[in-house]
C-alpha cells in the first residue's frame, strides 16, 4: 500500500500556497465552507493538498472556526510530476456542453484551455474565472497534481498572428483527405490541437490555416462530430499513445 493509499478517502483541495514539511496552510473561505458544511470534517481529520509544483502534502486540521480552517502539513505523499504538454485550442460551445469539455478535458491531461472566436462560433463569450473554478475542481477530483492554463477568449486572426513560429499546429478536420492523428502521434510529439465550432471552419478559416507552415491538419473520421466530442476523443487518442509509449 502507497502512503496515497493510506489517506484515498481524504478530502483533496488545490491551494496556492508553498506546501513543505511543518508549515501552517490557511483554506480560503469557499474551501472553508465545504470541508466544514459540506463535508462536515472535524478537528484532526486529513487533507490532501498540492498545489501543482510541490507534490501532493497530507495535512491536519489543527485550527477550526466557522470562518478559517488552518492546517499543519504532515508529509509528502506523491512526488510533482509533470503532464506532456497538450493545448486545446477550442470554440465556445453552449453551457452543459461546455461544462463537460472542460470537465472531461482536464481528467485527460490537458495543460492549457484556449478558447478561440472563430466565424461559426456561436458563444461570443467566456467567464475565465468560472473555467478556472471549474479545472481545479477537476484536477483535484481525478488526482492530477497540475492545474490546466485557463487563456482569456482570443479571435481566431489574433491567435494565429501570434503563435510562435517554431511551433506546430495540429487541426482536426472532418470528411476531408487528412492524415489520422494517430499516424501523426507515433512519428512526432503533437501538443497543440486545434477544434473547429459548431457547423466547422469558415473557407476563409481554412485558407489562412493552409497558409501558415506552422499548421498540420489531421482527421477526425468520415462522420460528423459534435465539437465536444471531437475534442475529447482525440485527447483520449493522445492519451492512448503515450501509455503505449511509456
Amino acid at each position: 500500500m502507497t502512503k496515497t493509499d493510506s489517506y484515498k478517502t481524504a478530502p483533496r483541495l488545490y491551494v496556492q500556497h508553498s506546501l513543505h514539511q511543518g508549515e501552517e496552510v490557511v483554506l480560503s473561505r469557499a474551501q472553508v465552507h465545504y470541508l466544514i458544511n459540506v463535508m462536515r470534517t472535524p478537528k484532526g481529520a486529513f487533507i490532501r493538498l498540492f498545489n501543482g509544483v510541490d507534490g501532493e502534502w497530507v495535512g491536519a486540521v489543527e485550527g477550526m472556526t466557522k470562518r478559517d480552517v488552518s492546517l499543519h502539513l504532515k508529509e509528502k505523499i506523491r512526488s510533482q510530476e509533470s503532464l506532456p504538454a497538450v493545448a486545446l485550442f477550442f470554440s465556445p460551445i453552449r453551457k452543459h456542453r461546455q461544462d463537460f469539455l472542460i470537465e472531461k478535458a482536464t481528467e485527460l491531461g490537458v495543460t492549457a484551455l484556449h478558447p478561440i472566436l472563430m466565424h461559426h462560433t456561436q458563444i461570443k463569450a467566456i467567464k475565465k474565472d468560472k473555467v478556472e473554478a471549474q479545472v481545479v475542481e477537476a484536477s483535484e477530483q481525478s488526482e492530477r497534481l497540475t492545474v490546466p492554463d485557463v487563456h482569456a477568449l482570443a479571435s481566431f486572426k489574433e491567435m494565429l498572428a501570434s503563435w510562435p513560429k517554431n511551433m506546430l499546429l495540429y487541426v482536426g478536420c472532418a470528411r476531408q483527405a487528412c492524415p489520422s492523428l494517430l499516424s501523426i502521434a507515433q512519428k512526432e510529439p503533437v501538443s497543440s490541437i486545434m477544434i473547429g465550432p459548431e457547423g466547422g471552419f469558415s473557407s476563409e478559416e481554412l485558407k489562412l490555416l493552409a497558409a501558415e507552415p506552422f499548421v498540420r491538419f489531421f482527421s477526425l473520421g468520415s462522420g460528423v462530430l459534435r465539437a465536444e466530442t471531437a475534442a475529447l476523443s482525440t485527447l483520449a487518442l493522445l492519451n492512448g499513445c503515450r501509455v503505449k509509449e511509456s
